[in-house]
């Protein structure tokens, strides 16, 4: 959301783009532990519940985000990555 909202204000360039696919490029890395039979998902899953929960300070740092948007974004993100973070940690009951 916040790199259409930079690129439609004119601020963002090239490197909008590339943070815009980063956290899919994040995803698929943590993915790869398991196609290579290492322990899997508990670990993958609580570094993205740690990545969610740090990318609004990416937002921040950037500016492009608008302040409305930034605070719903912050709650969500802390819920999200938070509840990522507990499922990684059952994972091995579960899996």
């Amino acid at each position: 959301m916040w790199w259409g909202q930079a690129i439609a204000t004119g601020r963002g360039g090239a490197g909008a783009y590339l943070i815009a696919v980063m956290p899919s490029l994040l995803a698929v890395a943590l993915f790869l532990p398991w196609t290579f039979g290492w322990e899997w998902p508990g670990p993958a899953l609580m570094y993205l519940g740690a990545l969610i929960i740090a990318s609004p300070l990416v937002d921040r740092a950037l500016g492009y985000a608008a302040k409305d948007f930034f605070s719903l974004r912050v709650q969500l993100s802390t819920g999200l990555g938070l509840l990522t973070i507990a499922l990684g940690v059952i994972a091995d009951a579960i899996v």
